[in-house]
């Protein structure tokens, strides 16, 4: 029960002291809880989405869909052995999941990736 207020208290920090907390309790146990996953990918999307003047929940959400898409990544992740920086320059567009664009609409990255590839083909003819 203490602990859960811990990691409540961690997640309302959201800052790099959140990451500490959960990464202290996982070099001690040898296991992420569900929480600590949570917490991670906030405190990550907070710092970056502060630096970059964008939303935070966006960019949790794009943290999720690259990951999901790029598995092998995910232990370093949370083990704080890389962070998005680390990651290929567009890793928003790379991931699986749909984005509202500032026009509106609906963008798949896959369709994304197509049509830059498209473009770039024809660059070359």
């Amino acid at each position: 029960m203490a602990q859960d207020r811990d990691v409540r208290a961690a997640v309302r920090r959201a800052g790099m002291g959140a990451v500490d907390c959960c990464l202290g309790r996982y070099a001690v146990s040898g296991e992420l809880l569900p929480i600590d996953v949570i917490v991670r990918i906030a405190a990550a999307s907070q710092v970056i989405a502060m630096q970059a003047n964008v939303g935070g929940m966006e960019t949790a959400g794009s943290i999720i869909s690259f990951l999901a898409r790029n598995p092998d990544l995910i232990d370093d992740f949370l083990n704080g052995k890389s962070s998005p920086v680390d990651w290929p320059i567009g890793w928003h567009e790379q991931g699986c999941l749909t984005w509202h664009g500032q026009n509106g609409k609906i963008y798949s990255p896959a369709d994304v990736r197509r049509h830059r590839l498209i473009k770039q083909m024809e660059k070359g003819s």
